[in-house]
C-alpha cells in the first residue's frame, strides 16, 4: 500500500487505499466483493487526487493480493489509521471502545464493516437489481399479454435476467412469470399456430414451467386439432418437431404411458392442465378416431392418415387393430402396384410407339410407389418419425425407381 485518496479536506474522514507493485510505476485501487475481499486491482492516476501517503508502518510492510480483505484507511484530527477490512465487529468495538457508538469517522468506520458482515451492500445490490428487473420488463409484469413473438421474445429475456437474482428474489419472481405465461396460454392456445404456442412454452421451461406441464398443455393443442381433423395444421414442419421433442411415442403412447404422472399432477398447482388432458384424452378416443380415418377400400387414398399417425403414434409399435388394417392395406397395394409396374414395362415402355403415354405412367407409378413407402412408414415405428426407408427394405428397387424418373422426364422420346 502506497498511501490513500483523501475524499474530504476535513481533519476526519475515510479514504481509498492506493496500491502499488514492485514491477510497475502505476498506481492501483483495489476493486471489493461485498466482504470487502479485493477482486482486481484498476489502474488510476494519482495526479487527479488528493494523496496522502502519510500512511502507518502496518500499511507499508503488509503486502496485499487479490482475495485478500482489503484495508480501509482513514484520519481523526489529520492523524492516519488503517482498519483491516476482515476484522470483525467484536474485534472492532474491543479496539476502538466506546467511541464507535457515537457519532463521527469510527462510527461510520462500523457501519461499513456491519453492513458487509450482514451482507447489506449484496441484499441491497439484489433488491435494486429486482426493482430494475421490473422496470426494464414492465410491458411483460404490468400489462396484458400480447400474441406476438416479440412480446415471447421479451418474455424470455425477463426470465433469462430473473433467475440472476438470488433465490428469495427469484422465487418471487418465478410466480409473477408464471402467472403471466399461463395467462398468454389461456389467452391464445387455441388461436395460435403451434410454432408460436411452442416457441412460448420453451421460453418458460425450465425455469417457470415445468416438462410435464409444457406437454400438458401442448397434448391438449393436437389433440384438438386432430379431433377436428385439422390435418393441414397437423402437416406443418412445425409438428414433427414437437413430437420428436415432447411426444416421441406419439399422443396414445404419453396418455397412456405417462398417465400415472399425469394422474400425481392433479393434486398439484398444475390441475388444470392435467384435468385438460385427461378429458380431453377421455373424450378422444385416439385410435378409434384414427381407424374412423381410415379409406373404406385398401386401395384409398391413406395420405392424411399418414400424417396423422406420426402425431399419434410417434415412433411406437401400432396397436393390434391398427396394425392390421394397415398391414392389409399395405400388402394388398404392394401387390397390385408390382403388378402395374410389370405391365407397363412389358407393354408401354417398350413400344415407341406409345412414348406420349411413357411420362404420365411414369409419374402415376412413381406417386403409388410414395404413397406405398408412406404406409410402410405408418405400419414400422422405427421409419414413422426419421421418414428414412433403408434401401435392403424398399419393396420397390431403386433401380426402378431411377428408370421411372428418366421415363417421367423424357415424354416423347423414345429410349
Amino acid at each position: 500500500m502506497l498511501g490513500a485518496v483523501r475524499l474530504t479536506e476535513a481533519a476526519d474522514g475515510i479514504g481509498i487505499a492506493l496500491f502499488g507493485f514492485s514491477n510497475s510505476n502505476e498506481t492501483y485501487v483495489a476493486e471489493t466483493d461485498y466482504e470487502l475481499r479485493i477482486t482486481d486491482f484498476v489502474p488510476v492516476r494519482p495526479d487527479e487526487y488528493p494523496i496522502d501517503y502519510s500512511i502507518t508502518r502496518e500499511a507499508q510492510a503488509a503486502p496485499v493480493q487479490i482475495g485478500d480483505a482489503c484495508p480501509i484507511p482513514y484520519w481523526i484530527d489529520n492523524k492516519p489509521g488503517l482498519l483491516r477490512g476482515s476484522v470483525s465487529l467484536s474485534e472492532f468495538d474491543e479496539h476502538f471502545g466506546e467511541a464507535s457508538s457515537t457519532e463521527g469517522v469510527i462510527a461510520e468506520l462500523r457501519e461499513i464493516i456491519s453492513r458487509s458482515r450482514t451482507r447489506h451492500y449484496q441484499k441491497q445490490r439484489h433488491l435494486d437489481a429486482e426493482k430494475q428487473v421490473l422496470k426494464d420488463f414492465e410491458d411483460i409484469f404490468s400489462d396484458y399479454p400480447v400474441h406476438s413473438r416479440y412480446w415471447i421474445s421479451r418474455f424470455r429475456a425477463a426470465v433469462l435476467n430473473a433467475i440472476q437474482l438470488d433465490d428469495e428474489q427469484q422465487a418471487s419472481m418465478r410466480t409473477r412469470l408464471r402467472h403471466r405465461i399461463l395467462e398468454w396460454v389461456e389467452r391464445f392456445r387455441y388461436k395460435s399456430q403451434l410454432r408460436l404456442l411452442s416457441t412460448a412454452l420453451s421460453s418458460a421451461q425450465p425455469h417457470i414451467l415445468d416438462r410435464l406441464e409444457v406437454q400438458l398443455i401442448l397434448f391438449d393443442y393436437l389433440a384438438q386439432r386432430f379431433d377436428k381433423r385439422d390435418i393441414a395444421a397437423l402437416r406443418r414442419p412445425d409438428v414433427r418437431d414437437v413430437i420428436l421433442e415432447y411426444f416421441p411415442k406419439g399422443l396414445h403412447g404419453f396418455i397412456t404411458e405417462d398417465k400415472p404422472e399425469i394422474l400425481r399432477m392433479l393434486g398439484e398447482r398444475s390441475a388444470e392442465f392435467a384435468y385438460d388432458t385427461l378429458w380431453v384424452g377421455s373424450r378422444v378416443n385416439l385410435v378409434l378416431r384414427f381407424l374412423q380415418m381410415f379409406p373404406e377400400s385398401e386401395t384409398g387414398d391413406f395420405r392424411d392418415v399418414i400424417v396423422t399417425s406420426s402425431v399419434i403414434f410417434g415412433s411406437s409399435e401400432l396397436p393390434a387393430e391398427v396394425y392390421d388394417r394397415v398391414d392389409a392395406a399395405y400388402t394388398v397395394q404392394l401387390f397390385q402396384l408390382r403388378d402395374e409396374i410389370g405391365y407397363a414395362y412389358r407393354v408401354i415402355f417398350r413400344d415407341r410407339a406409345q412414348a406420349e403415354l411413357w411420362a404420365d405412367t411414369a409419374e402415376d407409378l412413381l406417386r403409388k410407389i410414395s404413397d406405398l413407402y408412406g404406409l410402410l412408414r405408418l405400419r414400422e415405428g422405427v421409419y414413422r418419425l426419421s421418414g428414412k426407408i433403408p434401401v435392403s427394405e424398399r419393396p420397390i428397387s431403386d433401380r426402378v425407381v431411377n428408370e421411372l424418373r428418366a421415363y417421367a422426364t423424357t415424354p416423347s422420346k423414345a429410349k
